[in-house]
């Protein structure tokens, strides 16, 4: 089996794809066979409510708004791997106040709301973003990254 083909096997089993089985001898190490484990952090719903949109849009577009799409994509995806990652807290407002982590947070004393709110546009442009990225119809393009 070549590589590519062993690697999209195992993004398919990271996944939880079911009925998708490895031949014999060959693991994927990095993956946990089965399905997802019950400390999966739910995304959805941590990023449902009003506030943690507003505070993804504001960190995110005091981070990368002169950056274009991808980012602010970058920065929403920092925001969930940190919140799947959970050293940062275990929701979306520790996850961006978390001390010395988001630049324009820190300069505004250490609190997200104290960042200017977004405009509709741009708050739609973000949760566009985020729901594209939490549906997995957007592709992480920081690769996990959580810096």
């Amino acid at each position: 089996m070549d590589a590519a083909a062993l690697a999209g096997l195992c993004a398919l089993l990271a996944r939880g794809a079911p009925d998708v089985r490895l031949p014999e001898g060959v693991s994927c190490p990095a993956v946990a066979v089965g399905p997802p484990s019950p400390s999966t952090v739910d995304l959805r719903a941590l990023t449902a409510s009003y506030a943690a949109r507003d505070a993804i849009a504001r960190v995110t577009y005091a981070e990368a708004g002169n950056q274009g799409d991808s980012g602010l994509a970058a920065v929403v995806y920092t925001i969930l791997n940190r919140l799947q990652d959970g050293r940062w807290g275990g929701d979306v407002d520790a996850v961006v106040n978390a001390r010395g982590q988001f630049e324009p947070v820190m300069r505004v004393g250490g609190d997200w709301r104290r960042l200017p709110p977004v405009g509709a546009a741009n708050q739609a442009r973000i949760d566009t973003i985020l729901n594209l990225a939490l549906d997995g119809r957007l592709p992480d393009l920081t690769h996990g990254a959580r810096y």
